[in-house]
């Protein structure tokens, strides 16, 4: 909506300069003609960041804290199986 009001473009514009400007494309065919609506832009890619990175971390806390889990269940040969067949690969 941001987009929409600043800048006085219809709804699919501004959907679309939103997702060029979280998805990090960049604005090679659009350009922001204010400098309201480049503070926007600054905002909208300081949360997409945010966002991103986030989710980045998320995703690899939960494949370390599950993969670190396992290895340590069971009995120790089960661990050594697990580790021979990891430096096997």
């Amino acid at each position: 909506m941001g987009y929409r009001i600043l800048l006085y473009v219809d709804i699919v514009d501004a959907l679309y300069m939103t997702v060029i400007t979280i998805s990090t494309v960049g604005f090679g065919d659009v350009g922001t003609t204010s400098n309201t609506s480049e503070i926007f832009s600054v905002i909208m890619i300081f949360l997409g960041v945010d966002v991103d990175s986030y989710a980045f971390t998320s995703i690899v806390a939960m494949f370390v804290e599950g993969k670190v889990s396992d290895l340590w269940k069971g009995s120790k040969q089960k661990f050594q199986e697990k580790l021979a067949s990891l430096s096997l690969q």
